[in-house]
């Protein structure tokens, strides 16, 4: 019974919790996974390209500035730029939503252990 009465208390903008934590999960897989993979598919392809190109071509210098330019195409998360402050940030955030949330619900079940007595 108090199960149900914490879930009918929570106000629809409560979810925010919950959406962040959405949220992050969907950016740091994005991030992590999808991008690398992505990045690392159009380069097989951009590589097969560069081959041919490098074949044909006589060019000393040419042929180095297609190859510099072709090693630096790798995948950089994104949130790691200034030092992972971003996962830090979400971190903290997540944490404290966690935790007042915890309160929150404690505060409903001992206002609503009282009012049941």
């Amino acid at each position: 019974m108090e199960h149900d009465v914490l879930n009918k208390t929570e106000e629809p903008w409560h979810n925010w919790r919950t959406m962040a934590g959405y949220v992050y999960l969907i950016i740091c897989i994005f991030d992590f996974l999808v991008m690398p993979a992505i990045i690392q598919a159009s380069n097989a392809d951009t590589k097969e390209f560069i081959i041919e190109l490098i074949k044909e071509q006589t060019d000393k210098e040419f042929v180095l500035d297609v190859t510099d330019r072709a090693s630096d195409a790798h995948w950089q998360p994104v949130t790691l730029i200034g030092g992972g402050l971003f996962h830090l940030s979400f971190g903290a955030i997540l944490t404290g939503a966690a935790v007042s949330r915890g309160r929150e619900r404690t505060e409903m079940v001992k206002h609503n252990g009282h009012n049941n007595k």
